[in-house]
């Protein structure tokens, strides 16, 4: 479990932060690539198929597998890991105030290179944490959130000609805006680039 929550090319320190100090590590490693359900090159581990790993990550409960995440990014932290996989176990840790900021960076990342699908799937990622706190209460102002992500989404979703998602995700910004101010200016004019898309169209 810890091994596919990692990721493939994992050490064994990484791992063994994983799991409880008195777990076997190498010993358990050893059985499974005899299994055929691990693989080793050099000193890096990975599960032996990618389907495998999604089957093991199907069974895991939902607390150990957001508690193994929670770990994972601890390590990934100390390890210097690239921000993208960083902000993937926030998410999956449900870590809402850190997935938001890590989030909110991988869109920005993509969006200097001209990634629009990785921006995309940022965002979405972003503003599906932000809508859940509003229940869960667990940032100052989830509301704030919901608006940030949504405008962000709405104009990424714009540019690559996703014009119904666009609209609908702006129009939910434009109801927490508010009457009048900045935010509702911004959102009002990604909403006119949506008009302007599809009149193109």
């Amino acid at each position: 479990q810890a091994l596919s929550v990692l990721g493939d090319r994992v050490e064994l320190t990484m791992l063994s932060a994983l799991v409880p100090k008195n777990h076997p590590v190498e010993s358990s490693l050893d059985q499974l690539k005899t299994a055929g359900m691990v693989e080793q090159v050099g000193a890096f581990w990975s599960t032996s198929h990618p389907l495998l790993r999604e089957l093991v990550l199907t069974g895991i409960p939902a607390a150990v597998r957001r508690e193994l995440h929670a770990k994972a990014l601890r390590v990934c932290e100390q390890h210097a890991a690239p921000i993208e996989a960083q902000a993937l176990h926030a998410y999956e840790a449900q870590d809402s105030f850190q997935a938001l900021l890590l989030l909110e960076q991988v869109a920005d990342r993509a969006t200097a290179r001209g990634d629009l699908n990785t921006e995309i799937e940022a965002l979405r990622r972003g503003l599906e944490i932000a809508r859940r706190d509003v229940a869960r209460g667990e940032l100052d102002d989830p509301l704030r959130a919901v608006l940030i992500f949504a405008r962000k989404l709405g104009a990424a979703l714009t540019r690559v000609g996703n014009f119904a998602d666009a609209e609908g995700i702006l129009r939910e910004a434009l109801d927490i805006a508010g009457p009048s101010g900045a935010d509702r200016a911004r959102v009002s004019g990604s909403l006119a680039h949506v008009a302007q898309g599809r009149h193109r169209d």
